[in-house]
């Protein structure tokens, strides 16, 4: 049995579209792909428009987990005691039932479709990648054009999801500096759904503010976890020592145990080790940064050669030498807050630090001939 649906309510499409729809929505749409946070919000659109076009409706929603396409076809056919007047019918078909009708199924959608009722709306979303010699595809592709609307709703990556997150803040009025861009993506990857609570969460935490910087991510977000440590040692990695100051004093300031940041810059220096005794055996670029940076994947196009190029720079920034006395210095330095250093003290062994390895790198690169 069908149920009458009621959708989430999401942000972030037009209602300009919504209003232009009106009066041209067509009959049949087919939508697929892989996500579907896009695939919701353009269902959500067709119901706002049809609910402004049909005055009273019904939404129903089947999905093929629970129903046959039999049991939905005799429901389109023979209408619903229950639910008179106009309808708009959301069909979910998970992944694995592309391929699930019968023939006498087959044979019936096929002449559904070839004659839809002009008092249905009919919504069919594939969640997932289809393959377009599956039969789901086939029996929709062969609808005439015009009455058809099909679209495909890709995961985002790169610069288009870079702009995915502009434009969707755009739409409430906001803009984001690219540190804090980069702060969301990075916690968040491409999973849209997250990114969009994220965001709801920064519009309401400051709604007078039209620019979203780093600091209002870090302080607001919990999936940026651990950012401000993730942005000290990016800041290592590019090569920015202000930026590294202004960020250990930052964490120092929000009370983060010293203990913790001298455990990430040892990682950080371990990695470096490990990755240059990797690449000096031969080991592949894209291998030695994979396994060290797991989070970051190749998925992420122009972003994840970004993050590779400046890794691989980091790591011969300084020399091997360098960077087992970088690892022995941290050790030294954690030797001496687990030993009592006074809370005056501790601030003043990682800045010194920091000012170390600056000092370092400036020397390798200008002792290198280019």
């Amino acid at each position: 049995m069908p149920g009458v649906w009621s959708w989430p309510s999401w942000r972030g499409f037009s209602l300009d579209e919504m209003a232009s729809a009106k009066g041209n929505l067509a009959s049949i749409f087919f939508f697929h792909g892989e996500e579907p946070f896009l695939a919701e919000e353009r269902i959500e659109e067709i119901r706002e428009s049809f609910a402004a076009e049909a005055g009273e409706g019904v939404f129903l929603h089947f999905s093929l987990d629970e129903v046959t396409w039999a049991e939905i076809i005799e429901s389109l056919r023979t209408g619903d005691l229950f639910h008179s007047g106009r309808k708009l019918v959301l069909v979910t078909v998970p992944e694995g039932k592309e391929n699930s009708f019968e023939p006498e199924e087959e044979r019936l959608w096929r002449d559904y479709l070839a004659s839809s009722q002009p008092d249905v709306v009919l919504i069919v979303y594939y969640s997932g990648k289809i393959d377009r010699n599956s039969k789901l595809y086939q029996i929709f592709k062969s609808i005439k054009s015009g009455q058809l609307r099909e679209e495909e709703f890709k995961i985002k990556k790169g610069r288009e999801l870079d702009h995915w997150v502009r434009n969707y803040l755009q739409k409430q009025g906001k803009s984001l500096s690219p540190e804090a861009l980069m702060a969301l993506i990075d916690s968040a990857g491409n999973n849209l759904r997250i990114l969009a609570r994220e965001i709801e969460k920064l519009c309401l935490y400051r709604p007078q503010a039209k620019h979203i910087d780093l600091e209002d991510v870090v302080a607001l977000c919990p999936s940026v976890r651990g950012f401000l440590e993730y942005e000290l040692i990016e800041s290592l990695e590019t090569g920015s020592p202000s930026r590294a100051l202004q960020v250990l004093s930052k964490l120092l300031d929000e009370a983060s145990k010293a203990e913790i940041i001298v455990g990430a810059l040892t990682q950080f220096f371990k990695d470096l080790l490990l990755a240059r005794e990797w690449l000096e055996q031969g080991q592949e670029e894209r291998f030695v940064f994979n396994q060290l940076r797991p989070w970051i994947k190749e998925s992420f196009g122009a972003f994840y050669e970004l993050k590779k190029n400046q890794f691989l720079r980091a790591v011969f920034s300084l020399s091997e030498a360098d960077l087992r006395e970088a690892i022995n210095r941290l050790h030294s330095i954690d030797q001496a807050i687990k030993g009592g250093a006074s809370d005056r003290e501790q601030p003043i062994f990682l800045a010194e630090f920091i000012f170390w390895y600056f000092e370092r790198r400036k020397n390798k690169n200008s002792g290198q001939i280019s």
